[in-house]
């Protein structure tokens, strides 16, 4: 310190090396008094100002000094938790550091928490390592690690559609879960199953659409196939081949060209069950049947023809 004129003023400096010493400064003007320097137990330097102004005797103390005169090198203690998280909608998840902090620690104050990788998508399903780093503010830092689990609990959405087959394509006809699907999506990538996939036998059948994920979440939707057997062009056009009336209340009547024949008629319910059956004839009795819908299957000369008539 240094008393000028009556007047004690004075300003604390650091050299690189942590070492301090006094210049001429701020120190409030007294016009008498003493300047007191001493660290603390905590090694804070103290700096007391003591003296007059005018008629009044004060006592200050320059707090404002404390921290450019601590030095700390202490880094602070780092400490982790492990964590689950969730994906999203599309597939993705964030995180911070403090997610992961589980108690980190310092002597003056941590300022800030990162962590990498912070980011994860389906392709981090499972357990992942990441990195927290704690730095205080002199810049000191410490590190930990976690482990976040990464979770996928959104089940797909199923969207399909029904289909016909035409057993003259190919017999056994034989489909897959592509031909049923019409769009099914999931936040990440899926497989597709079905409940049945070869038909030999006209009928209309239930076939369950299954759409899983790679955590197992899955979505299961009820779709129809309907199965016919229609002659090709080579034997004859499936046009030619009329079944009148439809709907049809009591007689149905069959138009066949000049050339064909009808060797048998079958009736098939919707669960492929033959329902009634007839030798010749180019017309068939169906009142006793129950109002609904079926299949009518008509063996030919030149090939078999089904078609779909309504019971009233």
């Amino acid at each position: 310190g240094k008393k000028s004129g009556g007047v004690l003023y004075g300003n604390l400096l650091f050299s690189e090396t942590g070492l301090g010493f006094i210049e001429v400064g701020d120190l409030e003007p007294m016009a008498e008094g003493s300047l007191d320097i001493a660290f603390d137990n905590d090694g804070l330097l103290r700096i007391i100002q003591t003296g007059n102004k005018g008629s009044a005797p004060i006592s200050l103390v320059e707090t404002w000094l404390h921290q450019e005169v601590f030095i700390d090198t202490e880094a602070p203690n780092a400490v982790c938790q492990n964590i689950t998280v969730q994906l999203d909608a599309n597939g993705n998840v964030s995180i911070s550091g403090i997610d992961v902090d589980g108690g980190s620690t310092d002597n003056i104050g941590i300022v800030s928490r990162s962590v990498t990788p912070n980011t994860f998508s389906c392709n981090d399903v499972g357990a992942n390592t990441v990195t927290l780093t704690v730095t205080d503010a002199a810049g000191n830092t410490d590190t930990c690690t976690a482990t976040v689990t990464v979770t996928d609990n959104i089940a797909p959405t199923t969207i399909g559609q029904d289909i016909t087959i035409n057993l003259n394509d190919s017999n056994p006809y034989i489909i897959t879960a592509n031909d049923i699907d019409n769009g099914s999506f999931d936040n990440c990538s899926f497989s597709q199953s079905i409940s049945q996939n070869t038909f030999t036998t006209i009928g209309v059948y239930d076939v369950d659409l299954t759409t899983t994920d790679a955590s197992s979440n899955s979505d299961t939707e009820t779709y129809q196939v309907e199965v016919i057997n229609t002659l090709g062009v080579d034997d004859f056009r499936q046009e030619s081949f009329v079944m009148a009336p439809n709907p049809v209340l009591d007689i149905l009547h069959f138009q066949v060209p000049e050339s064909v024949f009808i060797e048998s008629i079958s009736v098939i319910d919707l669960l492929g069950k033959v329902v009634l059956q007839q030798e010749r004839g180019t017309s068939l009795n169906v009142s006793q049947l129950s109002n609904g819908v079926y299949i009518v299957k008509a063996v030919t000369n030149k090939g078999s023809v089904s078609k779909k008539i309504t019971k009233q």
